[in-house]
């Protein structure tokens, strides 16, 4: 007898390979679950409702231990329901321009830089809910980021800085808060003619445009601004910009999701980044969707440290423990459009129209009925043209789970029901499990509105006939 076994699925969901070829602990579909940090599959915690908004507000940002949003109506208290922080409201000045949404906020000395993008192709700024920029040159910015006491933005080619501790300065010859300014980034090179956004990268800011991202060594005197380096990618989706881990910045470009930090060291998107597991669908997405992921938009989770970016109604989910050697990712799926990401204290908080949701519902710890999906490649245990006759199956699990099987290489998504098990079944008697073909593939799913886990998977077979 031989045993297939799978006990580690550090590899997460992983779709460079076909279902034939993929190599065992890798998963075809790993949906609204992830990866542990000890390369275990655990069901995500609920997203629920915790506060309904009046109609006319726009925004989410979450600091300091309260949750924002913001309006042109008059001043107003929200009740905050079931939602752990208070919740303010911020009123924004009418600037006379043909508002749709806001598309960034950034915050400096408690106060609000909100961007908003505008159905007429323009942008608006407010700074404490007055419009800034409109008379400046260059202009209101699409995104901003605060860097070394004064305001950046990005507003076409031109990359943006107010005055020292004062974002509404724009006169470079204000001696009270000086440093203001711009550069125009096309003069470095030609691609940046449409700017996105902005992040700090270590100790410099990444300008990023669609298809290129310039390094810029940044001072409070402008005179010693220096470009640094022009790398060969870009993104479409600003707010899929974040840092990430010790200094890395993440973000979805046309070739998937990429890390600077390894785009700089090797100078190209290499197939190794930590992306590329899922770069298929990402590249599927761009082609079919583009519209939606250039809204798309990430947060990274205060206590497990997970990047999440979210296009549509899907999440999609890095677990990255570099100890254990664990870059693996997987997906929550939901029956909402995410509008905005933020985290406030340790939670993570979503909007959709004027829903805020909450992981982990009100409490933290909260679980609903979303259904967990694991679809393992097809496995050959190293013997791909070896008839295989299963005897039977044991699992290690926490919850209740409904395995189905199947045996057919042409025919892969062909599973049948083989049972359903509550907890592990190695101290069991046999589990008895038959069929017969050269690969063995597994669908495995819980709707249980609790904690569950997946921690191992061991198929008992003899080998037949060589092919």
């Amino acid at each position: 007898m031989t045993e297939l076994i799978i006990d580690d699925f550090k590899l997460g969901l992983d779709v460079r390979r076909s279902i034939l070829t993929a190599e065992p602990g890798s998963l075809q579909v790993l949906d609204n679950c992830h990866i542990n940090n000890g390369g275990e599959i655990e069901k995500r915690a609920a997203i629920q409702p915790v506060t309904y908004l009046p109609s006319g507000t726009y925004g989410l940002i979450g600091t300091d231990g309260a949750v924002h949003v913001f309006g042109f109506a008059a001043p107003m208290s929200i009740d905050p329901q079931q939602l752990p922080f208070p919740i303010y409201y911020h009123q924004l000045q009418w600037d006379n321009k043909p508002f749709e949404r806001i598309v960034d906020i950034e915050v400096f000395q408690g106060q609000f830089l909100v961007c908003a993008y505008n159905s007429d192709g323009t942008y608006s700024n407010w700074w404490n809910g007055v419009p800034v920029y409109d008379t400046a040159n260059p202009g209101p910015g699409s995104h901003a980021r605060i860097w070394q006491q004064k305001m950046y933005r990005v507003v076409g080619p031109y990359l943006a800085f107010a005055g020292i501790d004062d974002p509404t300065v724009t006169d470079p010859n204000n001696t009270d808060n000086p440093g203001a300014g711009f550069i125009d980034l096309t003069s470095i090179d030609s691609e940046s003619d449409n700017l996105q956004g902005l992040e700090i990268y270590y100790k410099q800011m990444a300008a990023f445009a669609r298809t290129t991202t310039q390094l810029w060594n940044l001072d409070p005197d402008p005179a010693s601004n220096s470009i640094d380096q022009v790398l060969r990618i870009g993104t479409m989706a600003p707010r899929s910009i974040k840092q990430f881990g010790t200094g890395d910045v993440l973000f979805l470009s046309d070739s998937g999701i990429r890390s600077l930090k390894a785009i700089n060291a090797s100078m190209a998107a290499a197939v190794n980044d930590v992306g590329s597991p899922i770069d298929k669908i990402m590249i599927e997405l761009v082609r079919t969707q583009y519209d939606t992921v250039t809204r798309a938009c990430a947060e990274v989770t205060p206590m497990s440290g997970r990047y999440w970016l979210a296009i549509g109604n899907t999440i999609y989910v890095l677990s990255y423990f570099p100890a254990a050697k664990i870059s693996a990712w997987s997906t929550y799926s939901t029956n909402f459009t995410i509008e905005f990401l933020t985290t406030c204290s340790n939670r993570v908080l979503m909007r959709s129209g004027d829903i805020i949701m909450m992981y982990g519902g009100a409490s933290g710890v909260e679980y609903d009925y979303s259904q967990v999906t694991v679809v393992t490649p097809m496995m050959s245990a190293d013997t791909p043209t070896t008839w295989k006759k299963p005897i039977s199956i044991d699992l290690m699990v926490q919850g209740v789970w409904t395995l189905q099987a199947g045996m057919l290489a042409n025919n892969p998504n062909a599973r049948e029901l083989v049972g359903t098990f509550n907890g592990e079944t190695y101290s069991l008697q046999a589990i008895p499990y038959a069929g017969y073909g050269t690969h063995i593939g597994l669908t495995l799913t819980t709707t249980d509105a609790s904690p569950a886990l997946l921690g191992s998977i061991t198929v008992n077979f003899l080998k037949a006939d060589v092919k």
